[in-house]
């Protein structure tokens, strides 16, 4: 499965997660690190997550604890091209 993964590192609740999409559409997950675990072996996760159709995405972090960020085109329509990506915490 190709995706771009971005480690935050241990935040704060409540910090913003802001995403810069380039390119095509994708799904933008926030994963803490069990379920990021889960996602790349292929188990079932949980996350919250948005579909990013516009340049810029924001997410919160729901709870203290160490989060990565996933973009991914998995389940995307017409996924053609690529995607990029920049992450920022503020």
């Amino acid at each position: 499965m190709n995706y771009l993964k971005f480690d935050l590192g241990h935040q704060q609740q409540g910090k913003l997660v802001k995403i810069l999409i380039k390119g095509n559409a994708a799904n933008v997950r926030l994963l803490d690190h069990k379920n990021m675990f889960n996602y790349e072996h292929d188990h079932e996760f949980t996350s919250v997550s948005t579909f990013a159709q516009t340049a810029l995405t924001e997410l919160r972090i729901p709870r203290e604890e160490h989060w990565f960020v996933v973009v991914d085109m998995k389940g995307v329509r017409k996924a053609e091209g690529r995607v990029d990506a920049t992450v920022s915490v503020v």
